[in-house]
């Protein structure tokens, strides 16, 4: 994992390659990045898979943002081709944390895969999502009041595939 501390632009990880995967990140069930252009805001993008066996991957870039001073953090879910319960778990956990800290809590959710899990775990009408990365971040640091409430999302379109 490499880590970088705000104001570096952004770090990645990956996590150990599994078979069975084709296209630009294949073998890769997680790949993880961390984008750090503003000192008040974290934005964690994850695609591939994020499930039981990569979720602590997530977990150990998450958390320490919670932790720390950040006034907004924004989940980028949009590459993930699944979304399993245990991810589900760390969101839950995550937004709830971020509420009990007043920090600003997004989830970039534009994919069908997102939609799907996030309306089954009944996530879709306590998560604030919003459709694209730059309108999470556009949000956060206009509103900057540093709670989850402050988040008014846009009309959501409908997801693309």
């Amino acid at each position: 994992m490499l880590a970088n501390t705000p104001g570096t632009p952004q770090s990645e990880t990956t996590r150990a390659p599994t078979g069975g995967v084709s296209g630009p990140t294949a073998g890769l069930p997680l790949r993880l990045r961390l984008d750090f252009t503003d000192p008040e805001l974290a934005v964690l993008s994850a695609s591939g898979e994020l499930d039981a066996l990569t979720t602590p991957a997530l977990a150990d870039l998450l958390w320490p943002r919670l932790m720390s001073k950040l006034s907004a953090i924004v989940v980028d879910l949009s590459g993930l081709r699944f979304l399993g319960v245990a991810g589900l778990e760390l969101l839950v956990a995550a937004n709830r944390y971020a509420q009990h800290r007043g920090i600003a809590f997004g989830v970039v959710n534009n994919t069908r895969t997102v939609d799907r899990a996030l309306a089954a775990g009944g996530l879709d009408r306590t998560l604030v999502c919003y459709d694209s990365a730059s309108e999470a971040r556009a949000a956060v640091l206009t509103d900057g009041s540093g709670t989850s409430e402050a988040f008014v999302p846009q009309s959501r379109r409908a997801p693309v595939d």
